[in-house]
């Protein structure tokens, strides 16, 4: 196993009803260099949900993520652990857990449709609050696309695109009426930077301060739309 992999514990935070699995499915299968398809065969890849009649995640299931991040991975550099409704993980479970987010090289995803987790556990992960697709207007929604593609590997010209669709509102004003989406695309880019620095085994650091830098001063109103056409430049210039 390749020892400069570093753990990541991702935290996809959306509503009842969305498919936060297959989010994250899509997720692993990039960072274990496989298909979806054969994410249930592959030996470096763990599911952990609910079984039939539970309503919790207990101990015994935090025991067995615990197992599971403890042992080598057999064919990739890291294994990914996706836990669905995580926010159902009892407090004894999830301070179980702590110790595996905080020294394990296993990559957690975790799937929660309610914003219940311990402070202490989010703190430890990396929060992508994920909205109805439903709800984010068709504009913003291009944005998103645009930006997921330059950084997963598209041309270089699609922020172009993404800079020019938001200067052409002009005076703040396409920024200002979509504050509310700023801190999910932050979210959104924070968790692809990560994703693909496990998958290319390529040291973000920089980028990713830049990008907490950011998560943490976007709901001010003194963050503007030049603060995050810097973003999107920093984006561009370490990508």
């Amino acid at each position: 196993m390749n020892s400069t992999i570093r753990n990541t514990g991702l935290l996809y935070l959306g509503q009842p009803g969305q498919n936060l699995l297959a989010m994250a499915e899509e997720k692993a299968a990039s960072i274990l260099d496989t298909s979806v398809s054969s994410l249930a065969s592959h030996p470096d890849y763990m599911y952990v949900g609910l079984d039939d009649g539970e309503k919790t995640l207990g101990v015994d299931k935090a025991a067995t993520i615990i197992q599971k991040a403890s042992v080598c991975s057999a064919v990739a550099d890291t294994k990914v652990i996706v836990i669905d409704n995580i926010e159902k993980m009892t407090v004894d479970a999830q301070n179980k857990l702590l110790k595996t987010l905080e020294e394990s090289d296993v990559t957690i995803i975790g799937l929660a449709y309610e914003d219940k987790l311990l402070p202490t556990v989010k703190s430890r992960m990396i929060v992508s609050r994920i909205p109805s697709s439903k709800i984010i207007p068709a504009d913003v929604q291009n944005i998103f696309n645009l930006v997921a593609d330059v950084l997963n590997g598209g041309a270089p010209e699609g922020i172009l695109k993404v800079l020019n669709m938001v200067a052409e509102k002009g005076n703040d004003s396409f920024f200002m009426s979509h504050r509310e989406y700023v801190g999910s695309f932050i979210d959104f880019v924070g968790t692809i930077v990560i994703t693909k620095q496990l998958s290319v085994n390529k040291d973000y650091a920089n980028l990713l301060d830049v990008i907490y830098s950011h998560r943490e001063r976007c709901s001010s109103p003194n963050y503007t739309k030049d603060d995050f056409f810097i973003l999107i430049v920093n984006i561009v210039e370490q990508i």
